[in-house]
Formats: structure tokens, C-alpha cells, sequence
């Protein structure tokens, strides 16, 4: 748990461009593939839990969806979200590309605003980074703000597997102010990742 107040979200440095319209949508987007460990889902979960949080604060009607993938992509509710077990490689551009289906069908961007949040340990087959980096580049442009979030505790003897491919790495070319990273590796960090992305810094 973690202590903090609802006066804490409210960030006065708070710069994303928000729709004149007081619905928002939030995609959760999480890696489940067998390297993503429980503690690794811990923080993911923690990080999840202050997003939410925060922007339903900030609106009248939140929608939310709960997306897993390892080399598929599967829509979930809630506590399957936040429960369920790990399997099998990574191919992120099947999670991106069910967010872009969801978007396609349920929230028009001129109706909505969107808010697409992923967490992973960053690891994706090398030949995945191309689609990955075409598609997150698509929902960045129809998106309030995206965010990744890279979970690599020092412990993880897995961190160096797929360095070429790895998501920060491939990511940054994206950052601007629609698009952010963070890091965790301890619980320490999730506070520090979130007031990243919303903090103004």
C-alpha cells in the first residue's frame, strides 16, 4: 500500500492538451510473458493503481480496459488483470495492436480522450521492433498522453537478454510531451515513475 493523498494528484504542472469533453478512456496495457516475474507484476500493479487514480479524478466518466499479452493479446477484466499467471516469449506489437482495435471501435479520439498506459520488463523479439515502433507511433498521435514504464528490478538475471530490442531503447525516439518513460526496480520507484509522467519533470 502506499500513502498518499488525493491532493498529491494534483499536479499543477500538468501540461497534456485534454479535449473540451469530460470522457476519458484509460488502456492498460501489461506484459505477462514468462520473464515477467510477481514482483515484477507487483510494481506494475502498484504504478497501474496511482494512473487510474489520478485520471479519474480528473473527469466525469472513465472507461477502462484491461490488456495482457505475451505473444498474443487478450482483453481481461480487472482481477484477471492484476492475477493472471505468466507464460511463454514476447510479441508487444500484438498488445498495440489490440489497443488500436479498442480505440478503432469504442473510443473515437474526437469523442475522447485517451490515455494509454504499458508496462514491461522491455524485452520483444528483435524481429517485432519495426511493428511495435510503427504502431505506438500511430496511438501516440491519437492519445493524450502515452506512457511506458520499463520494469527491471537489479536482481532480474534475465536484463540483458534483449538489449538490441529492448523497449526503452526503442522507444525513444517517441518521447515528446505525448509520450514518456519511467523505471522501476523497486517499490521505492513507483512514486517517482508515476510524478514522471505527471509531475512536469
Amino acid at each position: 500500500e502506499f500513502s498518499f493523498h488525493e491532493k498529491d494528484l494534483r499536479y499543477r504542472h500538468y501540461k497534456v492538451h485534454e479535449k473540451k469533453t469530460s470522457n476519458a478512456a484509460i488502456i492498460f496495457l501489461m506484459d505477462i510473458s514468462g520473464s515477467m516475474t510477481k514482483q515484477k507484476k507487483f510494481l506494475a500493479r502498484s504504478f497501474f493503481f496511482l494512473l487510474y487514480h489520478f485520471i479519474r479524478s480528473r473527469y466525469d466518466q472513465v472507461d477502462i480496459v484491461f490488456l495482457a499479452h505475451d505473444t498474443e493479446a487478450y482483453e481481461v477484466n480487472e482481477e484477471q488483470f492484476f492475477t493472471r499467471g505468466n507464460s511463454g516469449g514476447t510479441m508487444v506489437s500484438s498488445g498495440l495492436s489490440l489497443v488500436q482495435e479498442i480505440i478503432g471501435k469504442r473510443f473515437h479520439p474526437s469523442a475522447w480522450n485517451i490515455y494509454i498506459f504499458q508496462c514491461s520488463d522491455g524485452d520483444n523479439f528483435s524481429m517485432d521492433t519495426s511493428k511495435t515502433l510503427e504502431i505506438m507511433n500511430n496511438l501516440k498521435v491519437i492519445s493524450q498522453l502515452v506512457g511506458y514504464c520499463e520494469i527491471a528490478p537489479e536482481s532480474d538475471p534475465h536484463s540483458s537478454w534483449f538489449d538490441d530490442s529492448k523497449l526503452s531503447i526503442v522507444y525513444k525516439p517517441l518521447i515528446d510531451k505525448k509520450f514518456r518513460m519511467s523505471s522501476m526496480a523497486s517499490k521505492k520507484d513507483v512514486w517517482p515513475a508515476f510524478s514522471k509522467f505527471f509531475g512536469g519533470k
